[in-house]
């Protein structure tokens, strides 16, 4: 082909060569100051119960309410719901922005079946099961009322109540963040932009006998600890021991505390985690070692002991007694 070329006087071009290159620059790292020492015993020790009070009093039940609440003001065309869905699955769902005469807005997508009516003023009959509360709840979406609420949840919760006559049970799945300005801010967990992946179950029986269990995560929490995870953390009191034919040996001091089990991590500002291995029953009925249950777990970080610490298990083993005053493992 090249020698066709000349020969016909036309000239071959093998394209423009680029002399000059322009490099990219060195990536230069944004300053940053010396790690943070690591968390200290005592702050361990006073970081655990704090996230159990914050748990206790994060009931899934408020989602709903606040849902309610923002909703009140929609009208026949916002939002439209999708009728197939709700005739197929009996849930409420929509998607899209929208605009209500009321001045409700809303903008995302919501899969929402409301905490069941009592029928018989008693409860909710499903499958021969006496139920209270039962609600479902998904979505991503922000929800504003004319009046300047404004209620923002990415995530998913639902709850099951259930009267078994003789006991009750609970049982409930949270994830993600829900934040809400309402009213009711100052009084509720709403009002506190926290993430939560946590899921609960527990029994109270009319005996008096409680049993609690809980796996997941609580984030978001203010201070140099930002993150507490609960993994297979399960505790029950000495009724419920004896009402199931295994006998709490796990407990200490003179008012006959249960030590919990499983573990509880935390996660520091500088994210180290650290591991807190507890010495109660991680299934009823299982294996312990009564000398061992004094109520304090051993820390471990990077899979070395720094030593125990012995958390305030007060909103552990209260919840539940003042059954006027809570109701389920929810203040």
């Amino acid at each position: 082909m090249m020698l066709w070329l000349i020969a016909c006087g036309g000239e071959a071009s093998l394209g423009t060569v680029k002399e000059e290159q322009t490099m990219p620059s060195t990536y230069v790292p944004p300053e940053q100051g010396p790690p943070s020492e690591p968390l200290t015993l005592p702050e361990i020790e006073a970081a655990i119960p704090e996230a159990l009070e914050k748990l206790f009093t994060a009931d899934p039940r408020l989602v709903f309410d606040a849902y309610d609440e923002m909703m009140s003001g929609e009208d026949s065309v916002c939002p439209t719901y999708d009728a197939y869905f709700e005739e197929e699955y009996g849930r409420a769902y929509w998607e899209g922005v929208c605009t209500a005469e009321s001045g409700m807005a809303i903008n995302g997508y919501s899969e929402y079946l409301r905490l069941q009516p009592a029928q018989d003023e008693a409860c909710y009959n499903y499958n021969g099961l006496c139920i209270e509360d039962y609600g479902y709840f998904v979505g991503d979406a922000v929800f504003n009322r004319a009046d300047g609420q404004e209620f923002v949840m990415s995530g998913f919760t639902t709850i099951n109540e259930l009267d078994y006559g003789d006991y009750r049970y609970w049982r409930s799945y949270m994830t993600g963040s829900f934040i809400w300005d309402g009213a009711a801010r100052e009084q509720s967990w709403l009002g506190d932009a926290r993430d939560y992946y946590i899921r609960v179950e527990a029994y109270q029986y009319d005996i008096g006998a409680r049993y609690l269990w809980m796996d997941g995560a609580l984030g978001d929490m203010d201070g140099r600890v930002n993150t507490v995870y609960f993994t297979n953390v399960l505790w029950y009191d000495t009724l419920y021991g004896t009402a199931s034919g295994n006998p709490t040996e796990c407990v200490y001091g003179p008012d006959r505390r249960v030590e919990p089990g499983g573990s509880i991590s935390l996660r520091d500002d500088n994210g180290r985690w650290y591991e807190v291995l507890f010495d109660g029953y991680t299934a009823v009925g299982s294996a312990v070692f009564p000398p061992l249950c004094d109520g304090c777990g051993e820390v471990f970080l990077d899979g070395v002991s720094m030593g125990q610490v012995c958390p305030d298990f007060t909103a552990l083993d209260s919840w539940g007694e003042n059954t006027d005053e809570q109701e389920g493992p929810w203040q």
